[in-house]
């Protein structure tokens, strides 16, 4: 379980001063501090509304840092965890990973894929708008379509609504994932996605 975790996760809305409605109110430790919220655009309440209004909603999540490039004062790229999958369990208090690591994650914003281990699991700020659920995991099985290889990878992403969006956004960026001596080729009949919703459906 990384240094740092906290003993519960929690959820709450932002105001339209951009702060965490219940921010200082006993909130989990914050791994990353105020990076994970600090820069996010937030908009204008619409005539009419009160200042407390929520614009946006927020969670504690525990998630994948990637290593991605970005400004000081924005947030990191990450792909937050479900409570269950083939990664392990990341419920509450709960933090266990098991299973597919080191595992690779694709950041379909930068097309960059990043070999991650455990030690890279943060809890993050996953601010959205209202209503939105946070974003499922996917998790691509792929064969690459170089000559003579047929190497199959699994590749787990997250950020994009279906499944048609993820393999446009890839075959768009091709992004670039090491295969034996040469660079994985992407196909479209090649592909296969699973997705892991963050919440598991009731039964």
């Amino acid at each position: 379980m990384p240094s740092g975790s906290p003993s519960t996760t929690s959820a709450g809305f932002v105001d339209a001063g951009g702060y965490p409605s219940d921010w200082g109110q006993g909130s989990p430790p914050i791994r990353r501090r105020l990076r994970s919220w600090r820069g996010y655009d937030f908009r204008y309440p619409e005539e009419g509304s009160t200042m407390n209004e929520p614009i946006a909603t927020w969670s504690h999540e525990f998630s994948v840092v990637l290593g991605c490039p970005h400004p000081e004062d924005k947030s990191p790229c990450y792909i937050p965890l479900p409570r269950q999958s083939l990664l392990g369990t990341f419920e509450g208090q709960h933090c266990l990973p098991k299973g597919e690591w080191p595992a690779t994650f694709l950041c379909l914003r930068h097309g960059r894929a990043f070999v991650c281990f455990p030690d890279s699991i943060h809890l993050e700020i996953d601010i959205r708008l209202p209503g939105q659920p946070v974003s499922s995991l996917w998790r691509i099985e792929c064969e690459c379509a170089h000559e003579n290889c047929g190497k199959l990878h699994s590749i787990y992403t997250a950020g994009e609504k279906d499944w048609p969006t993820i393999v446009r956004r890839i075959l768009r960026r091709n992004p670039l994932v090491p295969c034996c001596d040469h660079k994985l080729l992407w196909r479209e009949d090649l592909m296969r996605g699973t997705e892991y919703p963050h919440s598991p459906p009731v039964r």
